[in-house]
């Protein structure tokens, strides 16, 4: 990945939390007050109470004001590597569950494609013959979201995007992508259980990654801290560990 593209992905991710990156850049861990970021695409409502970036040597903490000064006494000088330290987190947590809130189990790292460079993807655009894209009517029409209840679906056409693989007129796997916002499409994959340990993730995966890198976009799938086989899946597809964040949602 060249320096340019880079320094584009870090701008937008900070740009998500109201932060100029050039004016931060190699300067301690920033804490900013919620209100800055409410209409941020990559943080939903509930994250906006409490909520932290990490992207390499800076942590970017987005808390409530109720918390705010808390946050900067505990981890002003905090290192970002061991943030997701497991003793770190359940302090956190505690904190938080004061408030009626707790860390969300959707805190994890986040891939994106090593290789951005759309030239070298424009002669893989045939997919396999087992794989088709499927339109917003189509995925209505074939009842795919009771299927398929781990990913979230979207009926509008100019901000999603979904790849099937399909095995005997039967639909086994899906590899969506969501728009986040001009830059980033957040990419999610489910497989039935019978046919997991396939090759298949891997397959769909590769082929919404070229769709999306081909009409200028950058995918970014995020996978649980345990899950090493789709952590694998997105390596071997030449994706690569970039950011982290830390969410959080109200305790129900």
């Amino acid at each position: 990945m060249d320096n340019n593209y880079y320094f584009k992905i870090i701008s937008s991710l900070y740009d998500e939390y109201g932060i100029n990156y050039t004016e931060t850049f190699n300067k301690s861990n920033i804490f900013i007050n919620s209100e800055q970021v409410s209409s941020s695409k990559l943080i939903n409502k509930e994250s906006l109470f409490f909520s932290i970036l990490c992207t390499g040597s800076q942590l970017v903490f987005c808390c409530d004001e109720k918390i705010l000064n808390l946050m900067k006494e505990k981890f002003r000088d905090y290192p970002s590597s061991w943030i997701f330290n497991f003793q770190t987190l359940n302090e956190i947590n505690e904190i938080l569950k004061k408030f009626n809130y707790q860390i969300s189990p959707f805190s994890h790292h986040y891939y994106i494609p090593y290789n951005l460079n759309k030239i070298d993807f424009e002669l893989k655009t045939d997919f396999l013959p087992n794989m088709h894209e499927l339109s917003p009517k189509e995925i209505i029409a074939q009842n795919i979201p009771q299927t398929f209840k781990n990913i979230q679906f979207s009926l509008n056409k100019n901000c999603f995007y979904c790849l099937a693989y399909e095995i005997n007129s039967e639909i086994i796997g899906i590899c969506t992508s969501k728009k986040k916002n001009s830059l980033f499409w957040e990419i999610a994959i489910e497989i039935k259980q019978e046919y997991r340990q396939k090759s298949l993730a891997k397959q769909l995966l590769e082929g919404v990654k070229i769709h999306l890198i081909q009409h200028g976009y950058i995918p970014y799938y995020g996978t649980s801290e345990s899950n090493i086989a789709s952590q694998r899946t997105a390596i071997s597809c030449g994706f690569k560990p970039f950011w982290a964040q830390v969410l959080s949602e109200k305790i129900k």
